[in-house]
């Protein structure tokens, strides 16, 4: 991943001009030390073509420039209302349509995904949290849609860092969560196999 969230001023500071450089040289160094390295474009929050729509065309529009020179487009469909799983799905398909229209061709990636929150005032998001069986089953489909939706890598942040509102690790007693055999039961049901629609 080139740079974290540069959608979000708090984390890139600079312009699209400045984040779309950073990205072509950082994909030239990196495949210059390891051609088989999957190199991601920074990644983007939920909502953010509609909130910096001048900023994101030009840094799509400067990556199609450089004819692409990413493996992956790289998402963090973050949300703070309580639809997370559609909203998730929203943003999978903004950002596929978004890119598209400028000409890439490739794989989206979910980086960074988790429902609800522990931080409360400091996120400006309302402190929830989900366990048990909800949990467990907005885990699943988490990763099912993605199958669905076409999105590759999912990855779940973070197995133990009770920040966000689903944990996959008792933060007590160091023991799976539900949510954790969720995502391992879905992970077996989904090696090796093809989505075939519902």
């Amino acid at each position: 991943e080139v740079w974290n969230e540069g959608s979000l001023k708090v984390f890139f500071g600079g312009t699209a001009k400045q984040l779309a450089d950073l990205t072509v040289r950082g994909s030239r160094a990196i495949k210059s030390v390891d051609p088989a390295a999957k190199v991601l474009s920074s990644s983007s929050t939920y909502g953010v073509f509609t909130r910096r729509p001048k900023f994101w065309k030009e840094y799509a529009q400067r990556l199609k420039k450089a004819r692409w020179p990413i493996d992956a487009v790289n998402i963090h469909p973050y949300s703070n209302t309580p639809n997370y799983l559609s909203k998730r799905e929203k943003t999978i398909t903004k950002a596929r349509s978004f890119y598209r229209k400028y000409g890439y061709k490739g794989p989206i990636w979910d980086t960074e995904v988790n429902y609800g929150d522990r931080r409360g005032m400091f996120s400006g998001f309302k402190q929830v949290t989900y366990s048990g069986d909800v949990a467990a089953g907005m885990v699943a489909r988490t990763y099912i849609d993605a199958m669905r939706l076409g999105v590759p890598r999912v990855f779940w942040y973070g197995w133990d860092y009770h920040l966000f509102g689903i944990d996959m690790i008792d933060p007590a007693s160091g023991a799976q969560t539900e949510s954790g055999v969720a995502f391992h039961t879905v992970q077996d049901w989904m090696i090796g196999k093809t989505w075939m629609g519902c």
